[in-house]
Order: structure tokens, then C-alpha cells, then sequence
């Protein structure tokens, strides 16, 4: 049809179109994203990461727009606020497709885990009251901003893990159709030479990666950015930015976000992504929902305080915990850390502390408790080689 026609808001005016006779691209995508627990009219993009990541600047370059507000090391930002970009599809006859940017404060900064606690409330909260979003429904991508150079993603108890930790209470991770990309801006700063810069950006990603599929259960897609390249002097190419190891930024970015979209079969998600990322398209801003860190109760802000201050117990203290160590270093594979890693942490979650633990349990048994966590080849053979585990039959 060559009709112009809005997205059903929800599966009564989605049910009376069908009943209508009426048939249009409009009707299938919102259909689809009921089914996937998304919003079938706007798209949502939550954009979370600790101060000094530029995670505004960030969605500010890749959209080509100023939407939301840019500051210095310390978080301008006081509450989780809503920047609506108001869309015009052309391809698919869609007047108005909404895009929602929501802008949250930095994490990790210097007012302490508490002021991290009343962030992630505000997240929390935006979600359960805004107007849009349905219930149990996720954001159709999870934006995580990390400056590439920024240290404070080392270690368990790491600004980074505890903002991944509270991203894991307010229920904005869709773990059977996947929204989550990290994006490392400041990418040219971590080295000149192409080689070595490709090397130190492929170990970073890696890591990124390994600890937001431990935390969050999900394998995220991974982008890199340079938010400044003129002062790094990289090539400009039209409208792009030649990165060290010649992918164009931010179409590399886009593409990252576009992969996840697909990879869930997104459709309205990436039809405004499309939108919004292309050069020159109108796009018209405005302020939506916003909720402030102020707004909630001492007794709520402690109960999340608590949950992000919960003991560390040391990974390689147990028994388990030490045989995968040794394993570690008399393999001396750096490629396995990451694995090894996530496998002493899980292990210490389900309460695995010794090889008894392991008696009876199969590989396959083992998977289903380690859910959302996936075990992957390499986590495989370190559990065969170092455990003694293998699969189980099935029987005929």
C-alpha cells in the first residue's frame, strides 16, 4: 500500500486494523515487537555509562544532532530524562516513528555508591511509570559507554561491574532476544600505530565483553568511536572518520546497533535507527519523560546501596576456585583468562566450592544452571581438562 499509517499502540487498535480489512507494513512491525516484549510505536534507546565516557556525546555524533546535554568528567546529568526525536519513514509510509534517547546520570562518579544506587533507581523507576512502555517490555537497545582507557572496569567490586550489577535488578536486558552494545569511545587515544592500535582495541573488546556476558548474561555487540578525531588527526572521508584500522566511523557504530536489531529480527527498531543516522534527515527534538535521582525514599536508595555492596568472596579460595587457577598458569593462554574467569565467578554464585560439588553433574546439567550464562567451546574444554566433565548420553 502506498497509505500513510501510524503504529498501533497497542494489540486492541492492532486487532480492530485486522478486522478492518486494512493491511500495512506498520501493522506486521508492531506485531512482531509485541511478541519480542517491545513497544509497538516508539523505540527506546537507554543510554547508560560512567562519567566521563561522553556517553551524550557519543549518541550526539552518531545521530548527527545535539539531543542531549554534554559536560566534563563529573555528570551533568541529575536524573533519567527521555530526548524524543519525532521520524518521518518514508520507505515504510510511517509519518510519525518515535525515537526516545534516554539520557541517565554517570556512574562511578565522585559522590560515591550511593549516588550510583539513586541512578539506578531513577532507571528503574522511568521504566515502571512512563507512559509508553509496556510492562515486562525491554528497551529496543541497551547503549554501555566505556572510555577505552578508563581503568575503573578492573575488578570485581569496579565502578563498571557495579553499574552492570544494578543494570541486572531493573529488568532493561532482554536475555532471550538480546539489546546490549558497548561502545569504547576515545578509541584513537589508546595507540598511533595501526597494528598495535588494532591489537589493544581487539584485547579491550574482549574484556568488555567477557564481563558484561557475566553480569548481564547477554554477548553484546561491540562498536568504537573517537568523539574528537579531529585532534587526533584521523582522515575524514565525506561523512566519515577513518579509524586506525580503516573502518569508518560512525558508520561502524551503526552498524554494531544494526547487527543487534537484526539479529532479533527488530524491525521497528531498526527502521528508526535508519532514520535517524541518515545525513540530513529532519529531526525534530523534544523532551519527554524524566525522573530525578531525588525522588525516591533513604530506605529505597539503601536496599539498592546494599545489593551493590554485597561481600566479594575471592573467586580462587576454593577448591574449584584454585584447580582453575593452576590451570591457568600452566597453560599460560591468555586467550583462556576471560573464560576462567567467568567460570570461578559462576561457580561461586551457585555455591560450587569443591570437586564434590561436581560429583554426578554433567556437562549438560551444568549448563542449565549456569542460565543466562552461556558455556562456550573454550569454558567446554577447561571443564573436561580440568573437572573431568563430559556430556550425557541421551538415551534412545
Amino acid at each position: 500500500t502506498n497509505d500513510w499509517k501510524s503504529l498501533p499502540e497497542n494489540e486492541k487498535q492492532l486487532h480492530d486494523l485486522f478486522l478492518s480489512g486494512k493491511r500495512h507494513p506498520a501493522m506486521k512491525m508492531a506485531d512482531i515487537a509485541m511478541k519480542m516484549k517491545r513497544s509497538p510505536n516508539q523505540v527506546f534507546i537507554l543510554l547508560v555509562g560512567l562519567s566521563g565516557s561522553e556517553k551524550s556525546s557519543t549518541v550526539n555524533y552518531l545521530f548527527d544532532k545535539d539531543i542531549v546535554e554534554t559536560g566534563d568528567s563529573k555528570s551533568v546529568t541529575h536524573s533519567t530524562t527521555e530526548y524524543i526525536l519525532k521520524l518521518k519513514s518514508i520507505e515504510w509510509r510511517i509519518p510519525d516513528l518515535k525515537l526516545s534517547i534516554i539520557d541517565t546520570p554517570g556512574f562511578g562518579d565522585t559522590e560515591g555508591l550511593e549516588k550510583d544506587a539513586r541512578n539506578i533507581m531513577t532507571i528503574k523507576s522511568f521504566f515502571e511509570t512512563h507512559p509508553n512502555i509496556r510492562k515486562n517490555s525491554y528497551p529496543n537497545l541497551v547503549l554501555i559507554v566505556q572510555n577505552i582507557m578508563d581503568n575503573r572496569i578492573e575488578g570485581e567490586s569496579s565502578d563498571f561491574v557495579n553499574m552492570l550489577k544494578g543494570l541486572s535488578k531493573v529488568g532493561v536486558v532482554d536475555i532471550e532476544n538480546p539489546n546490549v552494545v558497548a561502545v569504547l569511545t576515545h578509541a584513537a587515544s589508546i595507540a598511533r600505530n595501526p597494528k598495535r592500535w588494532e591489537e589493544k582495541v581487539q584485547k579491550r573488546k574482549e574484556e568488555v565483553k567477557a564481563i558484561v556476558r557475566l553480569y548481564l548474561g547477554v554477548n553484546p555487540e561491540i562498536g568504537v568511536q573517537e568523539n574528537v578525531p579531529e585532534d587526533y588527526d584521523l582522515e575524514a572521508n565525506g561523512d566519515w572518520y577513518i579509524l586506525p584500522n580503516g573502518d569508518k566511523q560512525p558508520k561502524i557504530l551503526y552498524q554494531a546497533c544494526k547487527s543487534i536489531l537484526n539479529r532479533v529480527s527488530d524491525e521497528i527498531g531498526h527502521e528508526a535507527m535508519a532514520v535517524a543516522f541518515r545525513p540530513g534527515s529532519n529531526k525534530d527534538i523534544k523532551k519527554g519523560h524524566s525522573v530525578s535521582a531525588s525522588d525516591f525514599s533513604i530506605e529505597d536508595v539503601l536496599a539498592m546501596h546494599s545489593f551493590l555492596l554485597q561481600l566479594i568472596v575471592k573467586v580462587p579460595t576454593s577448591e574449584v576456585g584454585r584447580m582453575l587457577e593452576n590451570y591457568k598458569k600452566q597453560k599460560k593462554m591468555k586467550s583462556f583468562d576471560n573464560d576462567i574467569l567467568i567460570l570461578q565467578v559462576r561457580f561461586r554464585d551457585l555455591h560450587i566450592f569443591k570437586t564434590s560439588d561436581l560429583q554426578n553433574m554433567s556437562m549438560n546439567k551444568l549448563m542449565t544452571k549456569f542460565y543466562p550464562v552461556r558455556i562456550t567451546k573454550e569454558m567446554q574444554q577447561i571443564l573436561q581438562e580440568v573437572f573431568g566433565l563430559s556430556y550425557e548420553k541421551l538415551r534412545d
